[in-house]
């Protein structure tokens, strides 16, 4: 089902697709000043569970399209497994292993046993690849941005089947691995981050899933951690092969932005440095009509005030140990470290006071510069952890440098 059409606005809007929507949610947050600037297109193959999605989904502030296609590596009829616990159907079939082993979900507080991992029926499914749907979809639908499966086990053909609309549209997919075969013959999460790595993405963070000790049926009382079985990874595109694509200036806002959501802040900060051109003035015309989209107008902010910043680093290992007396940290210990060394090295050719200067706009105790932005946009959690990350790397800088701390509460700060 299909809620609207495409404007000129969806080009500029986060269009965020995930495969394998039976719950009506996604793996990208729902952020509230943010979620007008997406559009959420979610998949299921299991046509019974599109009214649930609809239901799920209907008070959300973005737009939704919900498709109800069975997505695969190669298009054509395919058998597909309906089991009884539904969150496990699949192109795939179980493996026995799994299939006959029970662990305890501490979610649901029961065991999910070979009862719940039976077979119920083998449907056949006409398949369509990821390609397909982008060009069957063009002018309705606005190809991903951000991609998010979770298929059990048929994630890789998937992206395979979706080579073309990742590299011309996708900045960052997050999918469901394995690293033992729940599913027969299923790619584990080593193939997958071959392909992706291949393609230009980097993997950016790995979510293990907790598992309870799979075996049969250990008593009450006798039960232990399990072995990891699957998780969840992210995997982000690297800014440098966006460079010949006709819309790399607004993926490269769109992926900076997307970098900041996850806590990549070094990745924001290394893509808005480099911005070309026709990005800045996406960013410039931002809060003109038609372009009122709330995480441009957070881009624009942050590159205005990241530029205000003081090239304050921390203390390297080599102004520590430099390379010719870096043998006495195994024979003298810190008992040999030369401070005024440190310290002449890590101020450079900069002028002392110059440098004390700088270093005291990023001692407060309050929100400053990047974090305070956050907070205003309601991303208090990221906020919280960039004032947890300046705080630890400052009192580094102060501890090589034997220099007390002492709170700016009123000089100027980014």
């Amino acid at each position: 089902m299909r809620f609207w059409a495409v404007t000129a606005m969806d080009d500029l809007a986060l269009s965020v697709h995930h495969i394998g929507g039976r719950a009506g949610t996604r793996c990208y947050p729902i952020l509230p000043i943010f979620e007008r600037d997406v559009v959420s297109v979610l998949y299921e193959a299991d046509r019974s569970s599109l009214a649930g999605i609809r239901l799920a989904t209907k008070d959300l502030p973005s737009r939704t399209v919900i498709l109800g296609d069975c997505l695969s590596g190669q298009a054509g009829p395919r058998p597909f497994y309906l089991y009884s616990n539904r969150y496990l159907s699949s192109l795939y079939p179980l493996s026995p292993d799994y299939a006959n082993a029970f662990s305890f979900d501490a979610q649901f507080g029961w065991d999910d046993d070979p009862g719940g991992r039976s077979l119920v029926e083998t449907l056949t499914l006409d398949t369509i690849t990821l390609d397909q749907v982008t060009e069957r979809e063009a002018g309705k639908t606005p190809p991903p941005n951000f991609l998010s499966l979770d298929t059990q086990g048929s994630e890789l053909e998937i992206l395979k089947g979706g080579a073309k609309t990742i590299a011309d549209h996708v900045v960052a997919i997050m999918t469901e691995v394995e690293f033992v075969p729940v599913y027969q013959d299923q790619p584990l999460l080593g193939d997958i981050v071959a392909y992706l790595d291949a393609q230009g993405f980097d993997l950016a963070s790995l979510e293990i899933f907790p598992t309870a000790g799979a075996s049969n049926r250990t008593p009450i009382g006798l039960r232990g951690k399990g072995f990891p079985q699957g998780g969840e990874a992210l995997f982000l595109r690297r800014p440098e092969t966006l460079t010949e694509n006709p819309n790399a200036a607004l993926l490269a806002l769109k992926a900076a932005f997307i970098a900041f959501v996850f806590g990549f802040y070094d990745q924001t900060h290394k893509i808005i440095s480099g911005l070309p051109e026709a990005a800045n003035a996406l960013l410039s015309n931002s809060t003109e009509p038609g372009h009122e989209h709330a995480y441009l107008h957070f881009l624009r902010n942050y590159a205005e005030i990241a530029a205000s910043y003081p090239p304050i680093h921390p203390v390297g290992y080599s102004e520590v140990f430099p390379p010719r007396n870096s043998g006495k940290r195994f024979m003298t210990g810190m008992a040999s470290i030369d401070h005024d060394a440190i310290q002449t090295s890590w101020l450079g050719s900069r002028d002392h006071a110059d440098a004390l200067t700088d270093l005291s706009k990023l001692l407060p105790d309050d929100f400053i510069g990047i974090e305070a932005l956050a907070n205003q946009f309601q991303l208090t959690d990221h906020a919280e952890e960039l004032r947890r990350n300046r705080r630890a790397q400052l009192d580094g800088v102060m501890k090589w440098l034997r220099m007390e701390r002492t709170t700016n509460t009123s000089g100027e700060t980014p």
